[in-house]
């Protein structure tokens, strides 16, 4: 996929206690929620990119401990950002898709020895030696569908133009399992294998099974037409001196591996309801945050990549780039996120 302008957003490193959110931007007028000293604001904004709107929130074993908004959700409607201004989370949606296909497999509906065969007959032969977990783990080798659109292009793919894209692929990247390699087409298809499984659109299993259990009620998978993102933040580019919503890319419709839109309000209870077991078993909440295979830098888990002592995810989107790393209960190490609706010439595609 070409390069495309990419705005910053979700930052998010976990590691026992301490969570900090930060949605970039600097610059602009704030809004505060808690009493913070000016050292640590000074510090704060100092570590922002340039950006149109931002959010800051640092957790302290449950407790708030600094929470500010900084400048506009979208220029155009001079809405201002909030803690609860929604932002797409970009590939820090996949830990949503994951923790979907763990639902279904606690309820036998799945087995990660499943084949992409028994979901999508018809699919390449090589479909056959690729399971759900060689999807979770970024071990499937499926071409990156990213590179298969054609270049004459100009209409929004969704999951099914990709699955149609890797139907006419003829091999695999490399053999199934052989190793690690980041992808997007993994988690599209892992989109759709829920939907088939549960027997139910992806984006209304998500919200009956995860949204609103944990009380997410403004996070959406969105789906025109069919749902709304309330409080949302858009993406801007700077041009010729000014920002301007620059929001989408062909890509930006596609569910599975990035669709997610939630605010740093809501990414909390998602971060104390995995701390606290609130969704899925010990077991399926150790397989989704344990490092399975091993990449050039860390390792990877469902979802994410870390090690023995962090795991991490991060996205970025014309909209927002996301981060987070988390650690075991017995480490002190803080939790991170950032959501912003600006430009950066940093991140060249989504991730």
């Amino acid at each position: 996929m070409a390069a495309t302008p990419s705005a910053r957003a979700p930052v998010a490193w976990r590691r026992n206690g301490l969570t900090l959110a930060v949605v970039a931007a600097a610059f602009l007028p704030v809004v505060a929620a808690a009493d913070e000293s000016s050292e640590l604001i000074a510090k704060v904004e100092k570590a922002l990119p340039e950006s149109v709107g931002a959010c800051v929130l640092a957790i302290d074993r449950g407790e708030v401990v600094f929470r500010r908004a900084y400048g506009l959700a979208d220029v155009e409607a001079k809405e201002p950002c909030t803690t609860a201004t929604n932002f797409r989370i970009a590939s820090v949606s996949k830990q949503f898709t994951a923790a979907a296909v763990m639902l279904l497999v606690e309820r036998g509906q799945v087995s990660l020895n499943d084949t992409l065969d028994k979901f999508f007959p018809g699919f390449p032969d090589y479909g056959r030696k690729i399971t759900v977990e060689h999807l979770l783990t970024h071990t499937s080798g499926l071409p990156d569908y990213e590179q298969l659109i054609p270049k004459a292009t100009t209409l929004q793919l969704d999951d099914l133009d990709v699955l149609h894209l890797l139907m006419d692929t003829r091999e695999p990247l490399f053999a199934p399992g052989e190793k690690w390699q980041y992808s997007n087409s993994g988690y599209t298809l892992l989109g759709l294998i829920v939907e088939i499984a549960a027997g139910k659109p992806f984006h209304q299993f998500v919200a009956d099974e995860i949204f609103r259990p944990l009380e997410m009620h403004d996070s959406v998978i969105y789906q025109r037409g069919l749902n709304d993102v309330p409080r949302r933040a858009f993406g801007h580019d700077r041009k010729d001196g000014q920002w301007v919503r620059a929001d989408q890319s062909l890509t930006s419709a596609v569910r599975g591996d990035g669709g997610v839109y939630t605010s740093l309000e809501d990414y909390q209870k998602w971060l104390a309801a995995l701390d606290g077991r609130r969704l899925l078993s010990q077991q399926s909440y150790h397989a989704i945050f344990t490092p399975h295979v091993t990449t050039s830098r860390e390792g990877a888990g469902y979802g994410s990549a870390g090690s023995s002592t962090t795991i991490a995810a991060s996205g970025e989107s014309t909209t927002m780039a996301i981060r987070r790393v988390s650690a075991p209960a017995s480490r002190r190490f803080p939790t991170v996120g950032r959501l912003s609706s600006c430009n950066s010439t940093a991140a060249s595609k989504r991730t």
